[in-house]
């Protein structure tokens, strides 16, 4: 029960901070000076954002592999 839902947790997790931090700088945050502060911040949020998501992945399939070896039959 607590594998499924660390599985479930992590998984959805993964799914979201993945997306998000692959998303792109909006347009109407960019400028035609450089970067901005703004577009640094930005772009820092959404590296940690993957840097999160790859381990829940990882955290994921792992509670699923031990559910699928050792769940009951």
């Amino acid at each position: 029960m607590t594998m499924n839902l660390t599985s479930i947790v992590a998984g959805t997790a993964a799914a979201l901070l993945l997306y998000w931090g692959s998303l792109g700088v909006p347009w109407k945050l960019r400028s035609w000076t450089g970067e901005t502060p703004i577009e640094k911040s930005y772009e820092r949020t959404q590296n940690i954002m993957k840097w999160v998501g790859i381990p829940c992945v990882f955290i994921s399939a792992s509670c699923q592999a031990v559910i699928a070896i050792f769940g009951p039959n």
